[in-house]
Order: structure tokens, then C-alpha cells, then sequence
């Protein structure tokens, strides 16, 4: 019994998959996005993965794009736009600054990003960006405060810095924007049931700078990212136990 239970536990599968791009050397410009399920929740963690300085503008993630196919006009809910564990940010030094407005100890920049579906965009009909592109305007961002001027989405305020970004070499375009070092988690909720990550979700896009004519780079698909592939279910493993106990009072008789 108490091996049945433990493999009825390990009957799920993982739905996540991650996507990534970067220039050829001395590109500086390098990015990843996860997307994973949590019940009708999606997780959508992007990341600058540069480990050079960011210099200028156009050397910040600002957004990206992704197509969900089989499921027409699908529209999510913005939930919340959070700095993942790790990362920090810089040049806000004015109120409001990111606090952890939901409770789970992670500070929060809803007023800073903005989600939209609908899009035709790179291929893809949903973005999720930090600046305007003539695209996200102040009714898509995540939720108030707006934590710095000009109203969300503008600018590269609260894109995303390198892993390798410091203050010291930032050009006018970029000295004194608040920026996160490197990554951060977005909330949407309303996944339909039946939805897969890794069977929805193509046509990724990293957006940098403030207009669609700035650098963006193409995503693939990790080869690390984790296959879904079930195991073994609650059924199949009693069949496996079963036998196996039959086997062994053969032989003792």
C-alpha cells in the first residue's frame, strides 16, 4: 500500500519550457523566458542573460513576444509583475519604489509592465513589455503604482539590465533609469483547461530599447528544457507491483 501511494504521487507531468537567444560573440545581448503552468496560472519568468555591461538603451530587455496557438481570441489576467529572487534594482532612489505589495516576499513592479493579446507582432499575438512600442498603452499595465515617470509604460524604466550590469559606464539615455538586474516573474491567469506550454507557445521574440526597430532577437527552444513525458500512473504501477509480488510467491512455491 505504501508503495502504491508514492507512485500514485509521482503520476504528474512537468509543463514548462524555455526559450532562448543571443548574438554571436562580441554580441552583448543574450536572453532566456520560461514558461511554466500553476494550475489556471501562468509563470512567465524572462530574463537578460548577458553577462556584459549595459551601456546604452538599446542594450536593455524590454519585452517579449510569443504566439499561443489552438486557442482563439485567448486573453489572460493580469495578475502580478514580480523581481525574481536574486535580482535586484537600480537608480530608484524616489517614492514610490518597488515594495512586496502581495505578500510573498518578492518586491513588486505592476505599474511598471504591461500585457496585451491581440497582437501581430514578430508572428506572435501576445507581449508582455516594459515600454510602449506603439503597442501597450496605461490600461495594460499589471496594476498601479506607477512607480516612476513617465506613466508605464514609456522609457526602459524597470527593463531588464544584464547579469553583468553596473551604473558606472551609463550613457545620458540610460543614467538615472531604475532598471532590474536580471530577471523577472510575470503572473497571467486564466489558462483554459487543456493548455500546454510546450505545445501552445511558439514565435518567441526579445525586444530591446523602445522601438521595434531597435535590436530583437528570435527565441528556440533549450535543448535543456525538460521534456513533458508522463510517468508512471497510479494503474500501471499496481499492475507493475502485482506482478512482481505474483513472481516472487511463485518461485517460493
Amino acid at each position: 500500500m505504501v508503495a502504491l501511494v508514492g507512485l500514485a504521487r509521482s503520476g504528474a507531468k512537468a509543463d514548462t519550457i524555455t526559450f532562448s537567444a543571443g548574438e554571436p560573440a562580441p554580441g552583448v545581448r543574450s536572453a532566456s523566458v520560461t514558461f511554466a503552468t500553476d494550475g489556471s496560472t501562468l509563470r512567465v519568468t524572462l530574463t537578460n542573460e548577458s553577462l556584459a555591461d549595459a551601456n546604452l538603451p538599446s542594450e536593455v530587455l524590454t519585452a517579449v513576444f510569443f504566439k499561443i496557438s489552438g486557442f482563439p481570441s485567448l486573453s489572460l489576467t493580469r495578475q502580478h509583475a514580480n523581481i525574481a529572487s536574486g535580482s535586484v534594482y537600480f537608480n530608484d532612489t524616489a517614492p514610490p519604489v518597488p515594495t512586496d505589495t502581495d505578500g510573498d516576499g518578492r518586491l513588486n513592479v505592476d505599474g511598471e509592465w504591461a500585457y496585451r493579446s491581440g497582437l501581430s507582432t514578430y508572428g506572435a499575438n501576445q507581449g508582455i513589455s516594459s515600454t510602449g512600442l506603439n503597442l501597450f498603452g496605461p490600461n495594460d499595465v499589471f496594476g498601479p503604482p506607477d512607480l516612476d515617470w513617465p506613466n508605464s509604460p514609456s522609457g526602459i524604466n524597470y527593463g531588464l539590465a544584464p547579469a553583468g550590469y553596473s551604473t558606472s559606464g551609463d550613457n545620458g539615455g540610460l543614467s538615472g533609469t531604475p532598471v532590474v538586474k536580471n530577471s523577472i516573474v510575470f503572473s497571467l491567469g486564466g489558462l483554459p483547461s487543456g493548455f500546454s506550454v510546450r505545445q501552445s507557445l511558439s514565435n518567441i521574440t526579445f525586444q530591446y530599447g523602445t522601438s521595434l526597430a531597435e535590436p530583437h532577437l528570435g527565441g528556440s527552444a533549450s535543448p535543456s528544457s525538460p521534456s513533458a513525458v508522463p510517468l508512471p500512473s497510479v494503474a500501471g504501477a499496481g499492475v507493475l507491483l502485482l506482478g512482481g509480488l505474483a513472481v516472487k510467491r511463485s518461485r517460493r512455491r
